[in-house]
């Protein structure tokens, strides 16, 4: 067994306390002011523990710092899957921009870039638009290269993406920097264009770093772990893409994020895992699971799901299912009439 998915099992026993934030009396005994307090939250890979600190350091801020907060409040809930929660912390961070109209254009393209994050179905195209314009706002004030613009062509690479324009977001995302967040969009694009190699590479290189930083238990590692297992299934090692499928949805259990369409795509190809290993009786679990989520999905979920295929596979692995079972009988039966 890898040595991630070691740790990774060790910190199973242990799941609900890490993502226990502190108090948020205890965060203002450690900082002294909101600037350590943003830096602290700004280096924690966990949503949770990170709201936790941005909220104590907004009662200290002011102008510019404030934004910032807002905004970074609202990125912990979109992180969460929290989208409508995410948006009403942008649309205050949007407020508190237009009460101050001197703030610097990579602040108004940065909110810009997040709530074209948020975008979601039927709103992905306005929210690349929306994107496009952060873009423009930057490479007129020469901010492409700056940690803004670093961010808000990540988010354009994301989009793309979403919108099926894979080899768009290749050019974006192949040029930023080599940190876990890029690595992962970098590998989500992989997999869109099918390329399943570099997808499993780019995945690979980025999972150090979560190691690293204690953050195996994130909504980012569900991330990077199923687009390994996405990866490895799709370059024909079904069994390598187990593991880390597994470990995914343990992930995603614990942050009570099934519901998603992150959940249900991860119960997908766990599913096509299971039936290419021939355990059709946990593939057939897996798909009624992602059925079950296109039935019951929250507001803030995007179960976007091909309902048609989906139904294919669940009767695929009945049909198999019905096959072993008959194939088990009729074989007790002979060895029976053989001992007689």
């Amino acid at each position: 067994m890898a040595r991630w998915l070691l740790i990774f099992a060790f910190s199973a026993a242990f799941p609900r306390s890490w993502l226990q934030a502190p108090r948020r009396s205890t965060c203002r005994r450690c900082f002294s002011d909101a600037a350590e307090l943003l830096a602290a939250g700004r280096q924690c890979r966990e949503p949770r523990l990170a709201r936790e600190i941005f909220e104590a350091a907004l009662g200290l801020a002011e102008g510019p710092q404030r934004l910032e907060l807002l905004m970074r409040i609202g990125d912990t809930y979109l992180e969460d899957a929290l989208t409508e929660t995410a948006l009403e912390w942008f649309e205050k961070a949007q407020g508190e921009m237009d009460e101050d109209l001197k703030l610097a254009v990579p602040q108004r393209a940065a909110l810009m870039a997040r709530r074209a994050l948020a975008a979601r179905g039927p709103t992905l195209q306005s929210g690349l638009d929306q994107c496009e314009a952060a873009m423009n706002l930057l490479r007129g004030a020469g901010e492409l290269d700056s940690e803004v613009g670093l961010f808000v062509r990540r988010v354009l690479g994301d989009l793309l993406v979403r919108l099926g324009r894979s080899q768009e977001a290749l050019l974006e995302l192949q040029a930023l920097p080599k940190e876990p967040l890029a690595l992962v969009s970098l590998g989500m694009a992989y997999l869109a264009a099918e390329d399943f190699l570099r997808a499993r590479d780019a995945f690979e290189e980025a999972l150090p770093e979560l190691e690293e930083a204690e953050a195996l238990e994130t909504p980012l590692a569900a991330q990077l772990l199923r687009g390994l297992g996405l990866a490895l299934s799709g370059a024909g090692d079904a069994a390598a893409a187990l593991d880390p499928l597994q470990a995914a949805r343990t992930i995603l259990e614990w942050r009570g994020r099934m519901g998603t369409e992150e959940g249900s795509q991860c119960l997908l190809a766990l599913g096509d895992v299971y039936a290419d290993l021939d355990d059709f009786e946990e593939a057939l679990r897996c798909f009624e699971l992602v059925c079950l989520n296109a039935e019951v999905g929250s507001a803030d979920s995007e179960v976007c799901i091909d309902v048609d295929d989906l139904f294919v596979k669940i009767e695929e692995a009945r049909r198999q299912l019905r096959h072993s079972d008959a194939a088990r009988l009729f074989g007790e039966e002979e060895d029976g009439t053989e001992r007689v």
